[in-house]
């Protein structure tokens, strides 16, 4: 995730970058619906269908392994964790991150009368992000950085497949009652 690019961003240009999103994205899953609809994976933009599709997505994700950065202090590179992370997605991959992205976002948009899309607060890891907005606390869900996030854990090692479920169930009970 590249938070420069965002937080670099002024509010227009952010306001911008969520349309281009929305507008991009949205014609795009259309033909990544097909592939997940004929794997016999629900895409009808419930909250429920979110963790089938986002499971589907990750197993057509692939990962390309990069080499250990000299400039981190050994005893950093030499854990373990930091070894799992030693991998960056190739272009189609991170092409599906942000086609899964968008269903999660428009599943909570579509799922839920009070939530819609939005530009992440200033000052927040999220910030200029496309967002959900209307969760309790005034939690935003970046869709992109969650689903990265969310990949990565389970492309590494960190986590299973089951994380995934574990974290729409999170967003869907921060929900506004």
């Amino acid at each position: 995730m590249d938070f420069r690019f965002f937080e670099s961003m002024t509010r227009t240009a952010a306001e911008r970058f969520l349309s281009d999103y929305l507008r991009v994205e949205e014609a795009a899953w259309q033909e990544t619906r097909l592939d997940v609809e004929r794997a016999g994976i629900s895409c009808d933009f419930s909250v429920g269908s979110v963790p089938g599709v986002m499971k589907w997505i990750l197993k057509h994700v692939h990962v390309v392994r990069v080499e250990p950065d000299i400039a981190v202090p050994s005893w950093i590179r030499d854990t373990s964790s930091y070894q799992r992370g030693l991998f960056d997605l190739n272009e189609p991959s991170e092409e599906l991150v942000i086609r899964a992205s968008y269903y999660c976002g428009a599943a909570f948009v579509a799922h839920y009368a009070n939530l819609s899309w939005g530009v992440g607060l200033p000052g927040f890891a999220q910030e200029n992000m496309p967002v959900v907005t209307g969760f309790e606390h005034k939690l935003e869900l970046a869709p992109v950085m969650v689903t990265e996030n969310l990949f990565r854990r389970v492309l590494g090692g960190d986590a299973d497949e089951s994380t995934i479920d574990v974290a729409v169930e999170y967003w869907a009970g921060m929900v506004k009652a």
